[in-house]
């Protein structure tokens, strides 16, 4: 049997560096986002979807399900974004909304469609959340309150899927080479000196911990948040 899984945002980033790799492991990869990935292959599928839109979602499930006759294993949400910096007392209430659809709604929406198909596979959910569940970043309050929630969301999806032999989990990087942080107004070499180690993270960090959390080496582990993030909280 074909192993299948799903990717959301890997069109960019560390999502991109996941269906890279899955690709490279003999995998069947259904990439879902709103631009189509810059990889090629009779392996991987693209579903165009707006993950701020329910309707685009629901529907872009609904076809992984289709094509992949049910066959899921793996689902990994790696959507999210940084939208907007503000004080608290001065944040936009639409952004904050836009905010949680897309860091953490977004993810719930995702589980509720595939949860029945992860269920019978015995598969994985993986969601990829991050430090600032932790560590809390100024004027992001939206996004770090939407990460914490993401990340406490990973325990209820392991304690209902517990009793099919599926797992959850959620990874949380600090700072990572990604289009997301080359927006922001931080420099590669003042975000290394963040880290212990000296350096932020490549996309690949994150892909080679998602590869085991979802290898049969892993199948004990669910239910945990997995911090990746080079020293960032020491």
């Amino acid at each position: 049997m074909s192993k299948w899984a799903v990717v959301t945002g890997g069109s960019s980033g560390i999502g991109l560096e996941i269906v890279r790799k899955l690709l490279n492991e003999k995998w069947k990869v259904i990439e879902m986002s709103r631009r189509r990935p810059e990889l090629k292959g009779k392996n991987l599928f693209f579903i165009p979807a707006d993950f701020y839109k329910n309707k685009e979602i629901k529907e872009a499930c609904h076809k992984a399900k289709k094509i992949s006759d049910e066959n899921i294993r793996v689902v990994i949400h790696c959507v999210g974004d940084i939208l907007t910096e503000s004080l608290i007392e001065e944040f936009p209430e639409h952004i904050l909304y836009k905010t949680f659809q897309v860091n953490f709604f977004s993810a719930f929406l995702l589980t509720k469609c595939l949860f029945k198909v992860i269920a019978k596979n015995k598969g994985v959910f993986v969601y990829v959340s991050s430090v600032a569940k932790d560590k809390v970043y100024p004027n992001i309050s939206d996004y770090c309150a939407a990460k914490a929630a993401l990340s406490n969301f990973v325990k209820s999806v392991a304690l209902e899927l517990a009793p099919y032999g599926g797992r959850a989990i959620s990874i949380s990087p600090a700072v990572v080479n990604t289009p997301l942080f080359r927006k922001s107004k931080y420099t590669v070499e003042e975000a290394s000196k963040w880290h212990k180690l000296g350096r932020i993270g490549k996309p690949e960090d994150i892909a080679n911990l998602v590869l085991f959390l979802i290898s049969e080496e892993a199948n004990w582990i669910t239910g945990v948040d997995y911090l990746i993030e080079g020293g960032f909280l020491l």
